[in-house]
C-alpha cells in the first residue's frame, strides 16, 4: 500500500471514530445559582465528577469515575425559581434546587399555580442543608425581624431561591410583603446597599439563603462588621408545623469573622432532574456521584459538601426518585440486606 492509500486509510479511520464519539457523546446541563454561591461551587464540583468525556483515563487508572461519553456543566443561574422553569422549558437537563420551592412547585401550591406547577422533576439525591442568613451591619438598631417593618430588604435575585424563601419566612414572622421594600439583585449589589452611607442607595438587611459558609457573606464579614439576626422559637414552630420541608437550626459561631452562633431555618439542597432524563443516564450520574473517588473530591472541596452522605440521599421530600435512581439505590439496598 503506497503512502496516498495508507494516508486515505488513517484519515477515514479518523472520521469513522470521531463520527461514532460525536454520536455517543452526551451533553448534561445542572442549573447551579449565582458565581458567588454555594450552588455553583458545589454544581461544579459535581459536575467535573460524573462527567467522563472520550479519551479520557478509566477511573481505575486515575482517571474519572464518571459516566462514559458523558460531558456535564454547571450553568450559573439566578436560583432555584430559575432552575425550575428552566427545566420545566427543557432548557436544563437537572438542577440544585431548594428542597421548599421545589416541593411547592411539584405540588402546584402557593407561589405556584396548576398552570406554573412543575410535575416533570424527580430525585437523583438530598444533598445537604440551605440555611437562611439575614444580615445587617452591626451598628444597626436593628436587633430582630420584626424590626424590618417598613425597611429596605435585598432578598436576592428576582427569580432566586432566595427571595421565595425569604417572603415565606418573613410572612411567618409577621411582615407581609406589603410592610417591608423588597429589592432585587445580585449579591454584589446587596452588599454595596449594606454598606455605603448613600441614603438613596442603603438597605437595612440582605438575605441569602445557602449552605454556609456562603463565599459572598464571608467576603462581606471580613470588610465591613456585620450580624446575623436570629429567627425566634415561636416563628420556627410556626413554619416547621405548616411546612414539612423547614426545620430550626444554627449557623455555627465564626462561620463568619466575629458572628454569634446564630438561630436560623434550615431546609435541603436537593439534586432534581427532568423526568425525560433517560434512566440509563440518571442511573450512571447516581452511580458516579457516589463513587469513593467522587466522596473525596466532594469533601475536600467544599464544607457544605463534607456533610452529603449517601445515607440521606433519598431525605423526606415529597419529590419521587427518578426511575435512574431508584434503580440504583434499589441495588445498593439488595447488596446491604445480603451482607446482613
Amino acid at each position: 500500500m503506497n503512502i496516498r492509500a495508507w494516508l486515505f486509510f488513517f484519515v477515514t479511520l479518523f472520521l469513522s471514530v470521531s463520527a461514532a464519539s460525536a454520536q455517543d457523546l452526551k451533553f448534561f446541563r445542572i442549573g447551579t445559582g449565582a458565581t458567588s454561591g454555594t450552588y455553583f461551587v458545589i454544581g461544579g464540583m459535581i459536575a467535573n465528577a460524573v462527567s467522563s468525556p472520550p479519551g479520557a483515563r478509566a477511573c481505575g487508572d486515575g482517571g474519572s469515575c464518571g459516566v462514559p461519553n458523558l460531558i456535564a456543566v454547571a450553568q450559573s443561574t439566578e436560583g432555584t425559581v430559575a432552575n425550575l422553569q428552566l427545566l420545566k422549558k427543557g432548557e436544563i437537563e437537572s438542577a440544585l434546587v431548594q428542597a421548599d420551592l421545589a416541593t411547592l412547585a411539584f405540588t402546584g401550591k402557593p407561589p405556584f399555580t396548576s398552570k406554573t406547577a412543575v410535575k416533570d422533576i424527580r430525585l437523583i439525591a438530598t444533598l445537604y442543608l440551605d440555611m437562611m442568613h439575614i444580615i445587617v451591619p452591626k451598628d444597626s438598631k436593628i436587633k430582630s425581624i420584626k424590626d424590618l417593618r417598613g425597611k429596605r430588604i435585598a432578598i436576592g435575585e428576582l427569580n432566586s431561591g432566595s427571595a421565595a424563601t425569604a417572603r415565606l419566612v418573613l410572612s411567618a414572622s409577621g411582615l407581609a410583603p406589603s410592610s417591608y421594600k423588597a429589592t432585587y439583585g445580585k449579591i454584589d449589589k446587596a452588599i454595596a446597599g449594606l454598606s455605603t452611607q448613600k441614603p438613596a442607595q442603603k438597605i437595612a438587611a440582605m438575605v441569602v439563603v445557602g449552605g454556609y459558609p456562603q463565599p459572598a457573606v464571608q467576603e462581606l464579614a471580613r470588610s465591613i462588621p456585620v450580624r446575623l439576626l436570629s429567627i425566634d422559637e415561636k416563628t420556627l414552630a410556626k413554619l416547621t408545623e405548616k411546612y414539612a420541608f423547614y426545620q430550626a437550626a444554627t449557623i455555627p459561631k465564626d462561620t463568619y469573622a466575629g458572628i454569634d452562633a446564630t438561630q436560623t431555618v434550615a431546609l435541603q439542597a436537593l439534586w432534581i432532574a427532568s423526568s425525560t432524563v433517560p434512566p440509563e443516564t440518571i442511573y450512571g450520574i447516581t452511580k458516579a456521584l457516589w463513587s469513593n473517588p467522587t466522596q473525596t473530591l466532594l469533601k475536600q472541596g467544599h464544607p457544605q459538601a463534607k456533610i452529603i452522605s449517601f445515607e440521606n440521599a433519598v431525605g423526606t421530600t415529597a419529590i419521587p426518585l427518578h426511575e435512574g435512581a431508584a434503580k440504583f439505590y434499589g441495588e445498593q439496598a439488595e447488596k446491604t440486606k445480603n451482607k446482613q
